[in-house]
C-alpha cells in the first residue's frame, strides 16, 4: 500500500493600466464656463477650478461662449484636467488538500491482483477583480463595469479499480463524488476496457459521465453594461386587438394600457427602442453542466516503429451554461399565462413609469444549451532512430447546439469547426542537445 498527501496554495495577481482616457464629469466642467470678471472666462464650478479646471472648446465652435471667448480646442491645462488613467486589478487564490491511498487488493485474477486507488480532496477557490473607480461609476468613455468578488469550496471523494481480467482484457472503473458549496452534490464515473487481442492489435472503449461546475465568473460576475437590441420589447406594436398571452400581459401594465388608450397602440419611437440598458451578469442559480461520453477505438502497432490509433467518439452535453438573447428572455417572460405573469421578470426588467418602454434589463447566465458532437480521431506515429514523425487528424461528423429558445443549429463544417482538421509534425535529434 502507498499513501500520499499534498497541499498546494497558489496566488495569481494581475494589474492593467490604460492611459489616455477622459473623465466625462470633468469634461463637462470644462464646458460649463462663466466670466471671470477680468475680461476672461473660467470654469463655473468653484471646486473644479480648485482642482485645475480650465475652459475647453472640443468642436472649435465659433458661436459658442467658449468660441466667442477665443478658446479653441484643448489647452494643455485642460488635457491635464480631464485626462485619467483607467485599468483594473485582479487576484485568484486556490488552496488544495489531497490524500491518496493506492495498492493491490487481496483479490487475485487470472492476470494478477486487483489494484485500486482512492482518496479525498478539498479545494477552495477565491477571485476578485476590481476595475478603476471611473469605470465603476460609469464616468469614463468605457462601459460601466462593477467589481467581481466570489469564492466556493468543494470536497470530493474518488476511487478507481483496475482489473486484469484475462490476458486479452483489462477493465477499469472510476468514480468521484463531490459536494460544492454552490451547486451541491455531483457525481461522475468512467468505465474503461482495454483489450490487447494480439501483440500488434488492441481494442479500447470507455463510457463516462463528467460534470463542470460553474466557475467564479459564471456565478458572481456583475457584468458589463451595454444597449439591448431594438427588438427586445415584445409589447412594441401591441394594440387592443392583438391576441395572445404576450399582448394580454402587456396590456396588464398600466403605463402600456394608458398609452394604447391614448394613441391606439404601444409603439416605441426610435429613441425608446434604442435606449434599453442591458446588464449581462452571472447567476448564483446556475447548476453544473454534464456530459455523457462514449469512445470506441483500435490501436495497431505492426512493429516498434509504427503506431496507428483510430477512435470514434460521441459526446452529449446537457445543461450547458449559456446566455439567451435579451429578446428571447423577455419573450419567455411575457408569454406565460397571465395568472403567472411577473412584469418585472423576477426583478430583471424595469420599465419607465411614465411612458412604459424598458429602461433596464438584466440578462443572467442560465443552464440551457444541449451540445451533441461525434467524430473520429486518427493518430499515426513513426519513430526511427533519431527521427520522430506524427500525424493527428479529426473527422468531425456532427456538432449540433440546441439553445435555450429550442432552435437547433449545426456547426460542423464552419471555419471554427471544420469537417477535417489535420496536424503534422516531425523532429530529428541531431545530438542530445540539438533537436530540429
Amino acid at each position: 500500500m502507498m499513501f500520499q498527501a499534498s497541499a498546494v496554495y497558489g496566488v495569481t495577481s494581475q494589474s492593467q493600466n490604460k492611459t489616455g482616457d477622459v473623465a466625462l464629469t470633468q469634461m463637462l466642467d470644462t464646458l460649463n464656463i462663466e466670466s471671470d470678471g477680468n475680461g476672461g472666462y473660467q470654469c463655473a464650478d468653484e471646486v473644479a477650478r480648485a482642482r485645475g479646471c480650465v475652459p475647453s472648446n472640443p468642436f472649435n465652435t465659433a458661436d459658442s461662449l467658449a468660441g466667442q471667448a477665443g478658446i479653441v480646442g484643448f489647452s494643455q491645462e485642460a488635457v491635464d484636467y480631464i485626462g485619467i488613467d483607467t485599468g483594473q486589478t485582479g487576484e485568484i487564490r486556490q488552496f488544495v488538500l489531497k490524500s491518496t491511498l493506492s495498492g493491490d487488493l487481496p483479490i487475485e485474477l487470472e492476470e494478477g491482483a486487483l489494484s485500486f486507488a482512492a482518496g479525498i480532496e478539498y479545494r477552495k477557490e477565491e477571485a476578485r477583480e476590481t476595475p478603476d473607480s471611473f469605470r465603476q461609476l460609469g464616468i469614463s468613455r468605457d462601459l460601466p463595469i462593477a467589481d467581481i468578488v466570489g469564492d466556493f469550496d468543494v470536497v470530493e471523494a474518488f476511487g478507481e479499480i483496475y482489473a486484469p481480467v484475462a490476458e486479452w482484457l483489462n477493465v477499469s472503473l472510476a468514480a468521484r463524488v463531490g459536494n460544492y458549496s454552490t451547486v451541491g452534490t455531483t457525481s461522475t464515473y468512467r468505465l474503461g476496457i482495454d483489450a490487447p487481442v494480439s501483440d500488434d492489435f488492441r481494442i479500447r472503449a470507455s463510457q463516462s459521465l463528467s460534470v463542470r461546475a460553474p466557475n467564479i465568473n459564471d456565478l458572481f460576475s456583475t457584468g458589463a453594461t451595454g444597449v439591448a437590441p431594438t427588438n427586445t420589447d415584445p409589447c412594441n406594436g401591441v394594440d387592443l386587438s392583438t391576441s395572445g398571452n404576450i399582448a394580454e400581459n402587456c396590456r396588464s401594465i398600466s403605463t402600456i394600457a394608458d398609452r394604447i388608450d391614448e394613441t391606439g397602440s404601444f409603439t416605441l419611437v426610435a429613441s425608446e427602442a434604442n435606449n434599453t440598458r442591458l446588464l449581462q451578469t452571472g447567476s448564483l442559480d446556475l447548476k453544473e453542466e454534464s456530459a455523457n461520453s462514449m469512445t470506441l477505438g483500435v490501436v495497431y502497432t505492426p512493429d516498434s516503429n509504427w503506431s496507428v490509433s483510430l477512435d470514434y467518439y460521441d459526446i452529449s452535453i446537457e445543461d450547458g451554461i449559456t446566455r439567451v438573447g435579451p429578446d428571447v428572455f423577455v419573450n419567455r417572460c411575457y408569454s406565460v399565462s397571465p395568472s403567472d405573469f411577473d412584469a418585472s421578470c423576477g426583478g430583471n426588467l424595469i420599465r419607465d413609469t411614465n411612458d412604459g418602454p424598458i429602461l433596464n434589463l438584466r440578462s443572467t447566465l442560465i443552464n440551457a444549451n444541449t451540445i451533441d458532437t461525434s467524430g473520429v480521431d486518427l493518430e499515426v506515429a513513426y519513430v526511427q532512430d533519431n527521427l520522430n514523425m506524427n500525424l493527428v487528424a479529426n473527422f468531425l461528423g456532427d456538432y449540433t447546439v440546441t439553445g435555450a429558445s429550442g432552435a437547433t443549429e449545426e456547426f460542423a463544417g464552419r471555419p471554427i469547426y471544420p469537417d477535417l482538421r489535420v496536424t503534422m509534425s516531425a523532429s530529428y535529434d541531431v545530438t542530445d542537445q540539438i533537436n530540429l
